[in-house]
């Protein structure tokens, strides 16, 4: 064995990176098929593509690799030798790559998801349940958290988030720019009148997520109007400050698909309804890397591009 190794090394001078590994499967079908014509059939080649590719392998490697007659093909010598060391590992390659196509087309594994608790009391959750019914093999493990994860270390194969991207070696694809109004609560109606005007709501006391901790920008046309409010940072999510506000004097900033579910379930009330608050950016899809992204992920992305889509 120790011998022939030693043979093939010392036949091949020219090996080098450049060489095909297609040509060597080509070689291998004529070996096993005994033809130039039965081998191109089997690979759905040309005949002349055949015999084009094998000559290039052939000058590549400086040796006659086939004894070719009128009638026959056979492999010469230095030709067998190749076939005997090259056949094991074409095999291997091979039934690597259909099994993971097949995992690709099947779509089957695990597939991991992150998004801020916002979205999973929006449509997210629902969506996420419907894009499994599609894929039954799949199995989907949504994490809902507000925290920035470490989407390696964590092996999180999509992130939902809100705003811009922080890390330059991920890849952010936009889903959905959210609009941004004012809201309150039944409670507060008690006690208030309907503004027509944001100047009349300065000073009035609200909730409201961190990012809004701050005077409020809101946009009617081409004009803006500042608001500055009593605020109190009361909760790090849009579900619990909802919350609050259907139960408190307090006004607040949701945005659109998810605070007027609640106006349409007589919750709260929509203020100012001409006027937008300008919002703290668009929702991107978060992944690692463009390159080699998986099957199950392209879908799911495309899924949820067409789903904000809609909105």
């Amino acid at each position: 064995m120790q011998q022939k190794r030693h043979n093939l090394h010392g036949a091949f001078q020219k090996w080098d990176d450049s060489v095909n590994f297609n040509d060597l499967l080509i070689l291998k079908t004529i070996a096993e098929r005994g033809s130039f014509v039965s081998a191109a059939e089997h690979l759905d080649l040309p005949t002349s593509t055949v015999s084009r590719r094998i000559a290039e392998l052939e000058k590549q490697l400086g040796v006659k690799l086939l004894q070719r007659t009128s009638r026959t093909v056979q492999l010469s010598e230095l030709g067998e030798l190749l076939h005997q060391q090259t056949a094991p590992h074409l095999e291997g390659l091979i039934d690597s790559v259909t099994f993971l196509q097949d995992q690709q087309e099947h779509v089957s594994g695990k597939l991991v998801v992150v998004s801020p608790i916002f979205l999973a009391y929006f449509r997210l959750s629902e969506w996420l349940g419907e894009f499994q019914a599609r894929y039954p093999n799949l199995e989907i493990q949504y994490r809902i958290s507000n925290s920035i994860e470490d989407i390696h270390t964590e092996q999180v194969d999509l992130a939902i988030r809100p705003g811009p991207l922080k890390d330059s070696s991920l890849v952010a694809k936009f889903l959905y720019q959210p609009e941004m109004r004012l809201y309150a609560g039944l409670p507060w109606l008690k006690n208030h009148v309907l503004p027509a005007h944001p100047h009349q709501l300065t000073g009035v006391r609200s909730f409201t997520v961190p990012y809004f901790a701050k005077t409020w920008n809101l946009h009617k046309g081409s004009k803006t109007y500042q608001l500055t409010t009593d605020y109190q940072a009361y909760a790090n999510d849009y579900g619990p400050l909802a919350q609050a506000m259907i139960h408190n004097a307090v006004i607040g900033v949701l945005p659109t698909v998810y605070g007027d579910e609640f106006v349409r379930q007589a919750k709260l009330i929509k203020l100012l309804p001409e006027y937008k608050v300008e919002p703290p950016g668009p929702v991107y899809a978060v992944y690692p890397s463009k390159q080699f992204l998986p099957r199950k992920t392209q879908l799911l992305l495309r899924f949820l591009e067409e789903k904000f889509a809609a909105l």
